[in-house]
């Protein structure tokens, strides 16, 4: 959608002004998107806002007031095509143009359906070498050296005496108990 504000009266008649963003705003603020240099104009006077592809008007509490066709706007009100605005000095017709609709999108060639996936995928796995490409041999399995068994004390020991079992949820025992089990396993 495109929105303009076209200058009504004076030297600047039929001047376009583009209204960019959502929100612009009127007045000597130096935040404000339009500035005129005229006292009859609040530091913030009014705005256009665009929701969606509507244009509405907010006065915010103007001293001299923004009018809409000759009446006061009080709060915010939906603007149409070649609505008169008049804030302090300045006159504007607002041009509200409904957004191009999008060229016609070329054809594209047709995607491969649900089905069609499935069987390429159902190929590779049955190996049917029509329908997929050639799955690369080896393991993805790391090699690792064999591990050692433990070798056996020359002499008996008594069976280590049962720890009384900790309470669930005592991190710090459980990984202190880790901890042994790892530092006892023989290193390669």
């Amino acid at each position: 959608m495109k929105v303009k504000l076209v200058v009504a009266q004076g030297v600047h008649e039929g001047k376009e002004i583009p209204v960019a963003g959502q929100q612009f705003v009127i007045g000597r603020d130096p935040q404000c998107q339009l500035r005129p240099a005229s006292p009859a104009i609040s530091k913030r006077h009014c705005a256009l806002i665009i929701r969606g592809n509507k244009v509405y008007l907010r006065d915010f509490g103007s001293t001299n007031g923004t009018f809409t066709d000759g009446k006061q706007v009080q709060g915010e009100i939906e603007l149409a095509h070649l609505t008169h605005i008049k804030a302090g000095p300045l006159e504007f017709r607002v041009s509200i143009e409904a957004a191009a609709p999008a060229p016609a999108a070329k054809p594209q060639p047709a995607a491969k359906s649900k089905s069609d996936s499935d069987d390429d995928f159902a190929a590779l796995l049955l190996g049917d070498e029509a329908g997929a490409a050639k799955v690369p041999e080896g393991s993805t399995i790391m090699e690792m050296g064999a591990i050692q068994p433990l070798e056996e004390p020359t002499e008996k020991k008594e069976a280590p005496k049962q720890e009384a079992k900790k309470p669930e949820g005592d991190t710090r025992s459980a990984a202190a108990d880790i901890l042994k089990l790892y530092q006892r396993r023989p290193r390669s």
